[in-house]
């Protein structure tokens, strides 16, 4: 979607921890994705690649939720793969942009 992202991202926790922060949680890899691909942006727009944006490329929050059984991840994953069709009937689509 033009407009935001949908993902799901399968933390495996292996080995041992070591040193004061042992494992990272969703919040830090929420964080990390969204410094990087905020500073690939941000070359893009100095390189000309990519249009200028204002204040923020992100917003603060995110939406997370646990994803139990195969059942809810098949119908997350069917919710994920056709949710782009329908970016037509989103409030945000400008049909002018086509």
């Amino acid at each position: 979607m033009p407009n935001h992202l949908h993902a799901i991202l399968l933390i495996q926790r292996t080995g041992t921890a070591q040193g004061p922060f042992p494992t990272m949680g969703l919040p830090d890899y929420i964080h990390r994705f969204k410094t990087l691909t905020t500073k690939l942006y941000i070359d893009g727009v100095k390189n000309g690649d990519n249009s200028s944006f204002d204040k923020k490329v992100w917003q603060k929050s995110y939406h997370d939720h646990i994803i139990r059984n195969d059942a809810e991840y098949q119908k997350i994953r069917e919710y994920i793969d056709t949710n782009p069709l329908k970016w037509q009937d989103d409030c945000y689509y400008d049909k002018n942009n086509d």
